[in-house]
């Protein structure tokens, strides 16, 4: 879209004129055209326009924001435009401060006690998310992507990556049972790409916005604190300040589970789960030549060690 049809856009959205105003063009995915239209005193806005390979995740924020405003940008407008499969969105500005600017362990406890309260107010939306178009990945989903990981280990020859071959072949046979044991426990959100720099957030942690919900999928709940502390461990060094930001969490889910220490195994489960989907993730880049071996083989001997937990439990 050219500027003066995102101005038009914005100026419809939100009512008033904007004019002189600056369109920084963003980089985006999935088919975005991402923009940042600063409007002097009426601050700043993000404008969104995706074809029909990206509408769900649009349509996920405006709805997110409609149950969640406490940790969303507010939307002020969602069109779509079905005739010419374009789709439209323009919501606040999170600005530039993200938890990977203010990785401190009291703002990672402030964003998983925020990432907790989404998830529980997004267990009562389970069905009208699906409605939207979510995938639900339960254990045969799961059983999928286990049986996906065994095809590409086959095919990769680097020395580093085949010395695990042999563990991951015995441990990811059993994910059948790993992922009944995670699927015991409800679904719910998962955001699907939950980093530092994926999360809005202030020097003093008060303000926090989970941004960018193109990978989200719906599954066990405990997956999303697992989610966040695994690409952390730069930020977390030490294990206590791990379990810290997770006991945090979990707190939060008291009231509806009781006691958490009945459900370890489910949340090794989930663990597990997240260490499985993130070296797919990575050895996917082996195909085209974009893989970093070392990192690739220190998640792999994570997933090892995370299902060796969840064995031994």
């Amino acid at each position: 879209m050219d500027e003066d049809q995102i101005r038009a856009f914005v100026e419809y959205a939100l009512g008033v004129k904007v004019s002189p105003s600056r369109i920084i063009r963003l980089s985006g995915k999935q088919g975005l055209d991402v923009c940042r239209i600063e409007c002097g005193e009426r601050g700043n806005y993000i404008f969104k326009c995706v074809t029909e390979a990206g509408k769900l995740e649009l349509r996920l924020t405006a709805y997110l924001s409609e149950i969640a405003p406490f940790c969303i940008c507010p939307v002020i407008r969602y069109e779509e435009d079905e005739k010419r499969h374009l789709y439209w969105i323009l919501e606040g500005d999170a600005g530039e401060d993200r938890l990977l600017n203010h990785p401190t362990l009291d703002n990672f406890l402030k964003v998983a006690t925020k990432l907790a309260k989404l998830q529980m107010d997004a267990m009562d939306h389970v069905q009208a998310l699906q409605n939207l178009g979510m995938q639900m990945m339960m254990a045969e989903e799961w059983e999928i992507i286990g049986l996906h990981l065994i095809q590409i280990i086959d095919i990769v020859s680097d020395p580093l990556i085949m010395k695990f071959q042999g563990d991951l072949y015995r441990l990811l046979w059993n994910v059948d049972e790993l992922a009944r044991d995670a699927c015991s426990i409800p679904c719910s959100l998962i955001h699907g790409d939950l980093h530092a720099g994926n999360i809005a957030c202030d020097s003093s942690g008060d303000y926090v916005s989970f941004l960018d919900w193109g990978s989200a999928y719906l599954a066990p709940v405990l997956l999303g604190i697992e989610e966040l502390l695994l690409p952390s461990t730069h930020y977390l060094r030490e294990r206590e300040m791990m379990e810290r930001v997770r006991s945090s969490y979990l707190k939060q889910f008291q009231p509806l589970f009781g006691k958490m220490s009945l459900w370890g195994k489910s949340v090794a489960a989930c663990c597990a789960l997240v260490n499985m989907h993130m070296t797919l993730e990575a050895l996917r880049n082996y195909s085209i030549g974009q893989m970093d071996i070392y990192a690739t083989a220190r998640q792999m001997s994570l997933l090892v060690q995370s299902i060796r937990l969840w064995d031994s439990m």
